[in-house]
């Protein structure tokens, strides 16, 4: 058996290497469609068929309150207490928040990812630290952890934590603990801090806390969901308005990590998986033309006794060699992609830091090649015992056996061009989509601008309040200086950033011990007087923020058009009065003195309820993470150094992100156009593989019937008739493979809804527009085969 394996290997080897060209051709097909596949295979493996690597990580889930519009929010820190106590099905839960701030520790100042986190984090997590202690234990004071790459790059890896201490979020902790090298949550954290550092709020309205809880052994996830609704239905019967939560939400850990993604990846996968189907069927229809080719070779083969199984075998044997080649290359491809992608990936994919060809994705693609190879050398093993059946019948003519490996031919052109349509739809589907995003105006110019983001002094209390006024001061007259420097602005959260605050705004005379009902829900920021002009935004009623609105004087705010209209209609907004609850133990009511334009907070593709913005001379505990926007008169690169140097000389020691404000724009839609670039790439693809086919097919047909083209024109048929029924010949197979094409996309676009904005999935100028560049596609792939039978010499031909 090993022999006759091996003399089949050797024979298979040489037989490919005599046809060079057809092997490499069909390697090169392979290798698209396996390597592109490979790719992204090892994405979705990564990011969303692989557990999470914590313990029993399938009992894990995260909480949310659920509001009266069925919108999902962090929790209240009195509805999280009372949510602990009473959830029997949880065995702990624990509340982050944070993100990246300027984290301080023995004389150095990054920028990284830094959260407070409560007392039972370690628990949920079912993880300790592997050096030192963890913190939240009775008795003990507040402490902070830090990750292994904090402990080794910034600490420089001491044996001993005693006396190090670290500093973010104004709070000053020592350091108890260094968490293992591998453990990262949320991802890019490298600091966690006791949440019992600060004062607990009291208001159910603050929604500060995201929060992940374990579920109990003995308790389903239907079950924990229903006592969790209960709850919140109760909370919300006891508390009135004072909350405005209708029930908690129980989602598993990791669906909720890679939310929107997960749809966008499925789409992407099954986009490729075509892909690799239409490389498959180029492949196939290769071989068939191969096996036509070398009718007489296998006619004599059988002769001499090789029998049709052998043949058969011989035909399998070079199909798995191709795929096997293919594969290799298809390898080194998906590799050489991941190796680029990842270091992207980190900003648009959950767990991105995972992707990899483990063994699971090497042992797929094995399987996968093999079944596609052997696939393909039966069906090229059955046109290759007819070849040989028609040759030793007909004497050699092989008019019947064409016809009969043409009609094959035919049919995996019709396939190949009808995933081709789909493809070219989808692609076609996301770019309307995704022209239908730009065309979204985000209420500021992104263009013109750029943005420095830094942490200011770490110290809370009135003292550190005032440090952060008089910093921002000078920053802000410095960098209005530059030569250049159209105006200076800033804010605690820029648009589409993630950054920033939200919660409900009532009254001006709402008694909070008596539940009162809020007027609304508002994202929150603290901006400088020139944040409107250095954002490009507008100022449509009233005034800005003035030099007399200092710290001592009535508290102002400006609120955003659709927030004036909403919570005030009818009515003039200017004059109007509301407060924020508890936010930041302030209670001040904030006069209303201005209306701006709307602008787009948290996505560009949703309209926010609205925002209320307060002077950052007013509420300076909320603008220790700032950001600066510095717009020029005209290219911002050319006040770029400048800039830079202020920071430099002002603010050395601060860890700064400079940035423009057109990256913050395109990096909040980055994921649009990741899925429309890739999805684009395997239309292309596709759309070059179907045209090479088709082409192949014409050609080969016009080389079979040019005795019979040579006789239409002996008896009178112009060039001009030849040409015209060489093209209606192939439109009609792509006719065909359209209407096939179109009828799937009926069926499947409808599965990429939650990926379009604007667009239907069945958007039929979409659909006419690929229409079109098929028909424009197979003209141009038939001609040269169409001009070729229509300048056929009868004399030549017929003698």
């Amino acid at each position: 058996m090993l022999p006759e394996l091996l003399h089949q290997l050797m024979l298979g080897a040489r037989g490919l290497r005599r046809r060079l060209s057809f092997s490499l051709l069909s390697m090169l097909s392979l290798s698209l469609g396996i390597g592109a596949s490979l790719a992204m295979y090892a994405v979705v493996d990564a990011v969303l068929l692989q557990p999470l690597p914590y313990a029993r990580a399938d009992r894990l889930v995260q909480v949310e309150e659920v509001d009266a519009d069925g919108r999902q929010m962090p929790l209240a820190q009195p509805n999280l207490d009372d949510l602990r106590a009473r959830h029997r099905g949880l065995s702990a839960l624990a509340e982050y928040s944070g993100g990246v701030t300027t984290v301080s520790s023995a004389n150095r100042a990054v920028r990284t990812g830094a959260y407070l986190v409560g007392t039972e984090f370690l628990q949920v997590l079912q993880v300790q630290p592997v050096m030192g202690s963890g913190f939240g234990i009775a008795g003990t004071e507040p402490g902070a952890l830090v990750s292994h790459r904090y402990w080794k790059e910034s600490l420089g890896a001491p044996a001993n934590l005693a006396g190090r201490s670290v500093s973010a979020f104004g709070l000053t902790l020592p350091i108890v603990g260094v968490m293992p090298e591998s453990f990262q949550f949320p991802e890019g954290a490298q600091l966690w801090m006791d949440a019992r550092a600060i004062p607990p709020s009291d208001s159910r309205s603050a929604h500060n806390w995201s929060v992940i809880a374990r579920l109990r052994d003995a308790v389903s996830a239907e079950q924990a969901q229903a006592d969790a609704r209960a709850i919140g239905a109760a909370l919300r019967r006891e508390h009135g308005s004072d909350v405005d939560l209708n029930a908690f939400a129980l989602t598993d850990l990791r669906a909720a990590m890679v939310g929107s993604v997960s749809a966008a990846l499925w789409v992407l996968l099954a986009g490729v998986g075509f892909l690799l189907l239409i490389a498959a069927t180029n492949v196939t229809n290769l071989f068939l033309a191969q096996a036509l080719s070398r009718r007489q070779e296998l006619a004599v083969r059988d002769a001499l006794g090789a029998g049709s199984a052998r043949i058969a075998a011989q035909f399998v044997v070079e199909s798995v060699l191709l795929g096997v080649g293919g594969m290799l290359i298809g390898l080194l491809a998906a590799h050489l992609a991941l190796t680029v992608f990842a270091p992207m990936a980190v900003d648009l994919l959950p767990r991105a830091q995972d992707l990899e060809l483990s063994w699971r994705v090497l042992g797929l693609a094995t399987i996968g090649t093999l079944l596609i190879s052997f696939a393909i050398g039966l069906i090229a093993a059955r046109s290759g015992n007819r070849v040989i059946a028609a040759a030793l019948k007909e004497g050699g003519r092989n008019s019947s056996v064409g016809r009969a490996t043409t009609r094959v031919r035919q049919g995996l052109v019709v396939m190949q061009g009808a995933l081709t349509v789909v493809l070219l739809i989808g692609a076609g589907l996301l770019a309307r989509s995704f022209m239908e995003l730009l065309q979204q105006n985000p209420g500021f110019e992104p263009n013109g601008a750029l943005t420095v983001s830094l942490t200011l002094d770490d110290q809370s209390g009135a003292e550190g309040d005032a440090r952060v006024v008089s910093q921002l001061d000078a920053l802000i007259s410095e960098l209005a200086a530059i030569p250049g420097v159209k105006a200076v602005g800033g804010s605690n959260g820029l648009p589409l950033s993630g950054d920033g605050s939200n919660g409900s705004f009532f009254d001006e005379h709402a008694d909070f011990s008596a539940h009162p009902e809020p007027l609304g829900y508002a994202e929150f920021r603290v901006a400088s007087a020139g944040y409107l002009e250095a954002m490009g935004m507008s100022l449509l009623r009233g005034r800005n923020f003035e030099i007399t609105d200092r710290a001592g004087a009535p508290h102002v705010a400006l609120v955003s058009r659709s927030l004036a209209q909403s919570t005030w209609p009818g009515r003039d907004p200017i004059g109007q009065r509301l407060q924020f609850g508890n936010m930041d133990g302030h209670l001040e009511v904030l006069n209303v003195v201005g209306v701006v334009a709307d602008v787009h907070e948290r996505s560009i593709e949703r309209a926010d309820h609205g925002t209320v913005y307060v002077n950052y001379v007013q509420r300076p505990a909320r603008a220790r993470d700032f950001s600066i926007v510095v717009r020029g008169a005209g290219d911002p690169g050319s006040i770029s150094a400048a800039v830079r140097q202020v920071l430099a000389n002002s603010a050395p020691d601060l860890p700064v992100r400079f940035s423009s404000l057109a990256e913050v724009y395109r990096d909040s839609i980055s994921r649009q156009r990741f899925s429309l670039n890739l999805f684009s790439v395997f239309a292309v693809v596709a759309l070059t593989l179907a045209a090479t086919g088709l082409y192949g097919l014409m050609a080969f047909m016009m080389g079979q019937r040019r005795g019979e083209i040579a006789v239409r024109m002996a008896l009178g048929s112009s060039p001009g008739r030849v040409l015209g029924h060489v093209l209606s010949r192939g439109i009609a197979l792509q006719m065909a493979a359209l209407a096939v094409g179109l009828t799937l996309a009926l069926a499947l676009t409808r599965l990429m809804s939650s990926l379009l904005f604007e667009v239907h999935a069945y958007d039929p100028v979409t659909f006419a527009s690929v229409s079109a560049l098929v028909i424009v596609v197979t003209v141009a792939a038939c001609w040269l085969p169409a001009i070729r039978a229509a300048k056929v010499s009868p004399r030549q031909v017929l003698g």
